[in-house]
């Protein structure tokens, strides 16, 4: 088995995306094949990244360039960065593919990712997990009310296992973007009100577990989430805010630093998080 999951980056989040590929193939089994989305990287970048992660023999990488044309009309959502929306761009590229997981690159797998990869998802278009600020942030509950989405069904896109099939042949991208012109004015998380205007009320609930959102864990103590056992064992951990374990003192930063110690030289990675 070989499992193809897709990450986007940019030049500035190079470092967080070796960091996540690490934690994936120290956890994993199986071989893993990522494809990286981006509009930017140089072949120094290209070959940084591989350089860093060439001790894993059961690893392969394919970088794959998106025009940053078909997002010109994105808006853009504070520290959400334009390569959040290539996730859409997902299914077409790979044609050859049924099935694939997305992560977000500001996570940690704690896991064996194809635990993840098995999640039966054929008669949905995805999986996600629940986004628990549409439940208890004043604010993100009133942004599903408006937006017509149950806060109970709103989820988190960071990380999504992909029925491809499903995506091409309902043409969802173009939905997405008829979407995205039609919402652009009232987003507020990119791509992923998007998603969840789609897919809401259509998609399989993962456990809360592959994807421990980092800065909600006091919202879920606070209110005896039924969702607290993920607690005691994490899947994936993400940083989903802009305060990350690189430019801030946030929860669980040493697990990120576990896995970014081990594979860029110390120099560097004290440069990237001054």
């Amino acid at each position: 088995m070989t499992i193809p999951i897709f990450i986007s980056t940019n030049k500035n989040y190079i470092i967080p995306a070796i960091t996540l590929i690490a934690s994936v193939m120290e956890n994993t089994s199986e071989k893993c094949i990522f494809y990286i989305l981006h509009s930017e990287l140089t072949k120094e970048n290209k070959i940084f990244i591989q350089n860093s992660l060439k001790e894993y023999a059961r690893l392969s990488i394919e970088f794959i360039k998106i025009s940053e044309d078909i997002f010109k009309n994105a808006p853009p959502m504070g520290h959400l960065t334009k390569e959040t929306y290539y996730r859409i761009m997902i299914p077409e590229l790979k044609t050859e593919i049924d099935k694939a997981i997305y992560l977000d690159s500001d996570m940690i797998v704690n896991c064996d990712i194809k635990e993840l990869y098995n999640t039966d998802i054929d008669s949905f278009p995805l999986a996600a997990a629940q986004d628990k600020v549409a439940q208890y942030i004043p604010y993100w509950m009133l942004h599903s009310y408006f937006m017509g989405i149950t806060s109970l069904n709103y989820f988190q896109a960071g990380v999504l296992v992909i029925n491809t099939k499903y995506f091409r042949k309902n043409n969802i991208k173009q939905k997405f973007f008829e979407i995205l012109e039609q919402y652009k004015d009232k987003i507020k998380t990119a791509d992923q009100d998007i998603l969840n205007l789609i897919f809401a009320d259509n998609h399989k609930k993962l456990d809360y577990s592959f994807n421990f959102h980092v800065p909600l864990e006091n919202y879920l103590i606070l209110n005896k989430d039924s969702d607290l056992p993920a607690f005691n064992n994490p899947k994936i951990y993400h940083f989903a805010s802009d305060k990350k374990p690189w430019n801030s003192n946030c929860k669980y930063e040493e697990i990120w630093f576990k896995y970014a110690n081990k594979l860029i030289e110390e120099e560097k990675l004290n440069e990237f998080c001054a």
